[in-house]
Formats: structure tokens, sequence, C-alpha cells
């Protein structure tokens, strides 16, 4: 079952039917999402456009990713979460895991 999203420009209640309507509810309200890609990066931003093959343009995001350091004289490996702010950026649809709003 399909939910319908709503959205109000101007005071007018519009509904939005198909497989994109959280996509085009989030770019309309100017929400800020999680986009989740296949190489384990995290980036969250505000979308603010996209295409059918779900092609995102994203601004004010910021990547954050985790990477293993090996310790020095020790057998283990550190875990560290870095971060990094990308102004704008183009997102390819065909690396998208996930795409959630966050409220």
């Amino acid at each position: 079952i399909m939910q319908q999203n709503t959205y109000t420009i101007e005071g007018t209640k519009t509904i939005i039917p198909g497989p994109f309507s959280l996509l085009k509810t989030i770019t309309y309200s100017n929400s800020k999402i999680i986009v989740s890609s296949n190489d384990n990066h995290k980036f969250y931003g505000y979308l603010k456009g996209f295409d059918r093959h779900s092609n995102l343009f994203l601004e004010d995001v910021t990547e954050i990713w985790k990477e293993e350091i090996k310790v020095k004289n020790r057998k283990t490996k550190k875990t560290i979460l870095k971060e990094k702010f990308i102004p704008k950026m183009f997102f390819r649809g065909d690396s998208i895991i996930m795409i959630a709003k966050l409220d």
C-alpha cells in the first residue's frame, strides 16, 4: 500500500500520488534528508531536485563515514568517524540504498 503525501503551497493542500511522492513532498517543504549510499557513507542535506532515475541534487550536505586505522605495535584496529561538508552535490541514483526524511 502506497501512502500519498501532501504539501501546502500558499494555504492550499495538494496530494501528490505515485512512487516519487515522498521526494516531491521533501523538495516542496525544504526538509532535510539522509541518504545512505552503497559504499556505507551517509549524506545529510537538503533535497533541491531529482529526476526519474532517482538522481538527487542536494545542498548543504554533510558526508559521514567510518574508517579503520591500524594502531602501531598492536594487532587491533581503531574505528574513527570522519565528516566532510559539501555545499552543492549531484548524487547519482544507482548508488542510493536508502532515502529518509529527517524531522
